[in-house]
Parts: structure tokens; sequence; C-alpha cells
């Protein structure tokens, strides 16, 4: 990508090399000097916006969840997208940044790993 992209730009990119399609869930955010978290503008230029830059001149932009959906079993289509919600809960969790009970914990990390289970027996019957 050019250095004067915009975020849409950056971003429609980066969900193509993923082969994400429903977009409208996620964002790129950057935390600026002050370290106040905050999402990339799409229809501005990056190098616009204050995203600070490394030594080397590269960004550090990070991929999240902006909106979460009413009802997860009817918009949530893709596996991709799936995935990508129970990776940024679990690190939500796992930070405390998302509050969870002992009990819910243990529930969630058991789906979790029966998930993981399960689609392993998957993998090796095929």
């Amino acid at each position: 990508l050019q250095p004067d992209c915009t975020g849409r730009q950056l971003f429609d990119t980066v969900c193509r090399i993923i082969g994400l399609r429903e977009i409208w869930f996620f964002g790129l955010q950057f935390v600026n000097k002050k370290g106040i978290p905050c999402w990339l503008q799409m229809d501005k230029k990056i190098n616009k916006q204050e995203v600070p830059k490394q030594k080397d001149g590269s960004i550090h932009l990070i991929f999240l969840v902006k909106f979460y959906p009413e009802d997860v079993e009817e918009e949530l289509i893709q596996d991709i997208t799936r995935h990508l919600f129970f990776l940024q809960i679990k690190q939500s969790i796992l930070s405390m940044q998302l509050y969870c009970s002992a009990e819910a914990s243990v529930l969630l990390a058991s789906y979790a790993v029966q998930a993981i289970v399960s689609l392993y027996y998957t993998c090796r019957n095929c």
C-alpha cells in the first residue's frame, strides 16, 4: 500500500487477506501519543491521522471487533467472523478487560476445549 492510502484501503486489504466478508463488525485501532485508543478513520488518509510511527517508520494497528451483534447466531455467518469474535472475547476475559465470574469462566473454557477437540477429531478423519 502507498503511504498516503486511506483507512478504508488498508482495512479492505486486511479483510481480503484473511478472507473476511462480514467486515462491518470490525475496525483498526491504534494508541495515540497520549496513550488513548483511537479507531482509524476509514475516509481519511492514514498519514493525516494521529497514528504514531515506530522508530523504523512503521505503524502499529490492531484489528478488533468494533460492533457486537444483537443476535450472534443470526448475524455471524462466516466461520472466520465467529473465530475472530471468539479470540477477542477470550483475550478480553484473560486480560480482565471484560469481567467474567469464575463459574462462567469455567463454562466458557469447557466450550473452548470442546470446540478444539471436536475440530481436531473432524480434521483427523478427513
